[in-house]
């Protein structure tokens, strides 16, 4: 594992770009792939200690990261990627928090994550509730 983590890239402040290209497929007929440069954010970084409640954060982060590889707006988003207080106070600008919100250890959900996609990188979002007696959730959503 140390040969392939030595080819690994990182951006300019050290955040992985791509991991997910040193990992081994799972062994199953279903492979899922991502298409597209990212960069991976975890908790611990950029100062930031948000063990148990960041997750939200930087799911967000990375998801970011690949819209603005996506749209060639950078080959180095970093700078681009916004921090949990720009999250915090972006969620209290469109009212979804009241102003404790900001600088606080409460973590988000995925409907803010999504709210926040679509405000600031025009990502449409549809959240489906899917039950396991309906069967397959592909059908469901399709």
């Amino acid at each position: 594992i140390y040969s392939r983590m030595s080819k690994i890239q990182k951006d300019a402040v050290g955040r992985l770009i791509n991991p997910h290209k040193l990992l081994s497929p799972p062994p199953s007929s279903c492979v899922l792939v991502v298409s597209g440069d990212y960069t991976f954010h975890h908790f611990m970084q950029d100062g930031v200690d948000d063990r148990g409640w960041g997750c939200g954060y930087r799911t967000l982060q990375t998801l970011c990261s690949w819209i603005l590889f996506r749209q060639g707006e950078s080959t180095q988003p970093s700078n681009d990627i916004p921090s949990h207080k720009e999250v915090q106070q972006r969620l209290v600008q469109l009212g979804l928090y009241d102003d404790a919100f900001i600088s606080s250890t409460r973590w988000i959900g995925t409907e803010d994550v999504w709210t926040l996609l679509e405000d600031w990188h025009d990502v449409p979002s549809r959240v489906f509730s899917l039950s396991p007696s309906f069967g397959d959730a592909a059908a469901q959503v399709s």
